[in-house]
């Protein structure tokens, strides 16, 4: 029996997930200060930082927090929970 070979549908599925995973991993949350109960904590600045690799599926080209579009890989002020309301829109490249 001939073993299969991955097509190209789950090649994509898989780099679509590496890539949702690696823009995951590289968001980050600049200005980190402890909670204070008693007193509000001003918002936070905030990045998302999307890297593209070559041959990728897809492509982010929009990030969007609470229906606001929001920088790529620049700073942008948002409350603690930000992540929760975080949306991005993807356009498949692939050829």
């Amino acid at each position: 029996m001939r073993p299969k070979t991955v097509g190209w549908r789950a090649l994509s599925v898989t780099m679509l997930l590496a890539l949702v995973v690696s823009l995951a991993l590289s968001v980050t949350q600049s200005n980190e200060a402890q909670s204070n109960d008693k007193l509000k904590v001003a918002p936070k600045t905030r990045t998302v930082k999307v890297t593209n690799f070559k041959g990728q599926p897809i492509q982010i080209v929009a990030v969007k927090v609470r229906d606001k579009s929001v920088p790529l890989n620049e700073g942008f002020v948002e409350e603690d929970d930000w992540i929760d309301h975080l949306r991005y829109v993807v356009k498949n490249v692939s050829v």
